[in-house]
């Protein structure tokens, strides 16, 4: 496994940065320098409940024409964004009656006062500074989006500007709602919930470890199951330290976020291994993988961790708050979705070979296949489900808790699975570690789905026990050794099977037991000749 190791350390040392939109917003722009020389930009956008709030503070130079502040809300921001529309049709969808537009003039109740700066030498320039808050009522929870815009076809294009944005909902002391866009309600309780719960997961595997390892089952997969529960804890607790923080300033954590998200894509992927080793029957029915084997779940691996990878950069690089609300809307959604039935595809494959081959286990592998089949579909049918029922305001919050739903359900059935519980009639594990090899006969033989296994270390002495079955006698008869000519060599008896030179000793053996009956009539006088008799074959001169 050393270079899956090296694929996951690779894969950490990706940065992501996630892109929940900031509360408190700084920023400056400049486009008079650029190639297109844009006059209308996108700035940030915010879910408002009803009185939600936004205080703003702009600053921008006199001389280079009146900027305007545009809200767009979710019902008409299609039509404007992504567009090549020249700016005054893209302010003509607004309506200015209904205070969609805030000039950044005096005069326009925006709160601006000019200010006198000195440039180089005694040279000075007015500059417009603008400070105020607007309030937003609305019917329903209601995305605004905010764009800065100069939409004056006679002043020179581009524009500059420097901004500073506080957008928040409800009260100050409402510390759980206050800086939250209303998408992302309750998702730090969520979060909160469901780190109790993976504690518990997390005590449970460590105490059937202990368990396991002192009957000698402690097996690969389950410490690989162990490293992806505690990743995925920790990937709950940055969230929950992350939103906390956000929660009393106002400010995304991006780095801790980040780190919470590779944690979780690592922690993923770990247990994603773990279930497809165990649907090929790795430490269950077998202690290797075939070559062809290891070769498919090495590249599987690979090219899932790569692919994960350039998403979550892609992600980073390309990701426009102004068309996605959050991931899973986006091509690198779609991509995820894509490659979580490829891991379906994979682990059907393994768990009907396994199926096939040895009837001792297929009971543990139905069950298998049925629940981890609803855990790999879960994730494709919340997505659907999310882009196409659920209102935009909801999407986030509910994403959220359904994914770490699905992370704890599927640990929890790794747990029943592998209970150590004597009354666990689905346990996997009953081939030590010590004694874990390769099958002695292949699948096709098997008997009475009875799996035999070879040690691979020291010789057999399974032929020094073999025991015949021949009746025992009464002390007062006299014992009959059959004959075994010396050069016929006893082969080892397994699970009671019996070759044929076995049972031509035996039918040897039940003729003189016949004989001896026919004695009894005879003086009891024990036989020693039988025991020291030699046995040979002629030979042909």
């Amino acid at each position: 496994m050393d270079s899956v190791t090296l694929m996951f350390c690779c894969f950490g040392s990706f940065s992501l940065f996630s892109h929940s939109a900031a509360k408190r917003v700084d920023g400056f722009i400049d486009t008079r320098y650029s190639a297109n020389k844009e006059d209308w930009m996108f700035l940030t956008r915010f879910c408002f409940l009803d009185k939600g709030r936004l205080a703003y503070n702009f600053f921008y130079p006199v001389a280079h024409g009146t900027l305007r502040i545009l809200f767009y809300s979710d019902k008409v921001w299609s039509k404007v964004y992504p567009s090549e529309k020249p700016c005054l049709d893209k302010l003509a969808v607004l309506v200015k009656e209904e205070n969609h537009i805030l000039t950044l003039e005096m005069g326009y109740f925006s709160g601006c006062y000019q200010v006198r700066l000195v440039r180089g030498t005694n040279q000075e320039e007015l500059y417009w500074n603008c400070s105020g808050s607007r309030v937003f009522h609305t019917i329903r929870d209601t995305w605004w989006f905010i764009v800065a815009s100069k939409c004056n076809p006679h002043t020179e294009k581009g524009m500059v500007l420097k901004y500073s944005l506080h957008l928040t909902n409800t009260e100050p002391h409402e510390k759980l709602y206050y800086e939250f866009s209303a998408d992302e309600f309750n998702i730090l309780p969520t979060d909160i919930a469901f780190c109790l719960l993976q504690l518990i997961i997390c005590a449970v595997s460590i105490i059937f470890a202990s368990m396991l390892k002192k009957r000698q089952l402690f097996h690969t997969t389950f410490k690989m199951f162990i490293v992806a529960a505690f990743l995925w804890l920790l990937h709950i607790i940055l969230l929950i330290y992350a939103y906390s923080k956000y929660a009393y300033t106002g400010r995304s954590v991006r780095a801790i976020k980040a780190v919470a998200r590779v944690t979780s894509s690592v922690s993923d992927i770990v247990f994603l291994l773990v279930v497809l080793l165990m649907g090929s029957g790795f430490s269950i029915t077998r202690g290797r993988l075939r070559p062809y084997e290891n070769i498919l779940l090495l590249s599987f691996t690979f090219v899932y961790v790569f692919v994960y990878a350039m998403l979550l950069i892609w992600e980073e690089t390309m990701f426009d708050e102004g068309l996605v609300l959050y991931i899973y809307e986006s091509d690198a959604g779609y991509c995820l979705v894509a490659l979580r039935i490829i891991a379906w595809v994979t682990f059907t494959y393994f768990v009907y070979y396994t199926y096939i081959a040895y009837r001792r286990k297929r009971i543990f592998y139905v069950n298998l296949f049925i629940f981890y089949t609803l855990w790999f579909y879960l994730t494709p049918v919340m997505i659907l489900i999310s882009n196409l029922a659920l209102p935009l305001w909801m999407r986030e919050k509910t994403v959220n808790g359904i994914e770490l739903f699905i992370g704890a359900i599927g640990h929890v059935f790794f747990l029943v699975l592998t209970n150590p519980n004597v009354a666990n009639r689905n346990f996997p594990f009953h081939v030590k570690t010590s004694q874990i090899g390769f099958l002695v006969t292949p699948p096709e033989h098997e008997q009475l789905g009875e799996i035999k296994y070879k040690v691979d270390r020291g010789p057999d002495f399974t032929a020094l026990f073999t025991v015949s079955q021949t009746h025992t006698k009464r002390a007062d008869k006299p014992v009959v050794v059959a004959d075994v000519p010396p050069t016929v060599k006893q082969p080892a008896v397994l699970d009671g099977e019996q070759s044929g030179d076995s049972l031509s000793c035996e039918n040897r053996a039940r003729d003189n037991t016949s004989e001896s009956h026919r004695q009894e009539n005879e003086p009891r006088t024990p036989n020693y000749a039988a025991m020291f008799q030699v046995t040979g074959r002629s030979r042909n001169t």
